[in-house]
């Protein structure tokens, strides 16, 4: 990442789903008004902050989440370099939720009113930004269904599942064959916040999965066989459409 192409890797990302011109990509990165670096489990946005500009993330992953009363917390989303986490802030008059780092995350911020001059001059950008916000809402629905109707190992699989194809899109990936390995970040305990299971249930669904040779969990996650998981987590990549590809003019 050049200091004065902080964005390459969101610039890309955009690039792969709408015709941006070169000088968007520039003008892109003339807006950045910093770069901060966090630790891992550390608020970037707070629900309730009002919020004056968007923070893109360079390095590292991070969770959308709610945190309950009790003090208990849900993943809604998992992202990671290149992404604008918290694009919705464009239009929120305060955030509904929380963005906090699982790893060191680097991310460059892009101040609303930069950001609002830039989609009208530039038309193009506006549909780049507008086909992230319908991805959301596609991963979103996706997890609606994953967390109600799939039994444990089956919605741990799909997670592992569509990590492992949106990582490899953007280059994020080690594939050999059907064989493909993935950086992975999170504790049983993270992985409980996200699928909405126990620490008990997390840790007999990934021993039925390494059982069935299915998958490797360390420091990476090693999916032996993709098709494979696949059909047991019963994932079909269409919701993931909106990423990386073009929208039909």
């Amino acid at each position: 990442m050049s200091s004065a192409q902080p964005l390459s890797a969101f610039i890309k990302r955009l690039t792969m789903i709408a015709d941006l011109p070169p000088e968007v990509g520039h003008a892109l990165n003339g807006v950045v008004s910093g770069i901060k670096a966090f630790d891992d489990d550390q608020d970037i946005v707070r629900q309730g902050d009002k919020l004056t500009q968007c923070a893109v993330i360079l390095g590292g992953w991070v969770c959308r989440n709610k945190v309950l009363a009790d003090g208990r917390r849900q993943v809604t989303a998992l992202h990671f370099a290149g992404v604008a986490a918290d694009l919705q802030s464009l239009f929120l008059p305060s955030m509904d939720h929380n963005i906090t780092t699982l790893t060191p995350v680097q991310a460059a911020f892009l101040p609303h009113a930069k950001l609002r001059e830039l989609i009208e001059c530039y038309p193009v950008l506006a549909m780049a930004l507008w086909q992230e916000t319908v991805l959301d809402a596609a991963i979103s629905r996706e997890w609606e269904v994953n967390l109600a109707a799939r039994p444990a190992g089956q919605r741990i699989a799909h997670v592992f599942c569509e990590m492992a194809v949106r990582l490899e899109r953007f280059g994020h990936a080690e594939r050999a064959g059907t064989s493909l390995s993935i950086e992975w970040p999170l504790s049983q305990a993270e992985l409980g916040e996200t699928t909405g299971l126990s620490a008990v249930h997390v840790n007999r669904s990934l021993q039925v999965l390494r059982a069935a040779k299915l998958i490797h969990l360390g420091e990476r996650l090693i999916i032996y066989d993709l098709p494979k998981l696949e059909a047991f987590a019963g994932f079909n990549p269409d919701y993931l459409l909106a990423e990386g590809q073009r929208a039909p003019n």
